[in-house]
């Protein structure tokens, strides 16, 4: 019977393989996204070394100065007038 991957484990690969090319890395910033084994979405920001860390979102590139302040409105509610959040955000943190 074939299995697919978890996103955990999945995110554990890339880390060893982003690792394993420390002296000489990858210049590059990935973020992983998927599901968790309950069904709720998971993200997983990396740095060009490997290590990584579980967030509420990600933004690599270019763009990210325009939609940082947008998630943090919508995900954080900073810098709203009425910051209530939807419940399933608010308790993810």
């Amino acid at each position: 019977m074939k299995r697919q991957p978890s996103v955990a484990s999945i995110a554990q690969m890339l880390s060893t393989t982003l690792y394993s090319r420390r002296f000489f890395p990858y210049y590059t910033f990935n973020i992983l996204c998927g599901l968790d084994p309950n069904g709720n979405g998971v993200v997983y920001a990396y740095d060009a070394i490997g290590s990584f860390d579980i967030m509420t979102y990600g933004v690599v590139g270019s763009g990210q100065q325009l939609i940082i302040p947008i998630f943090d409105n919508h995900f954080k509610g900073f810098n709203n007038l009425n910051p209530k959040l939807p419940e399933d955000v608010a308790t993810t943190e």
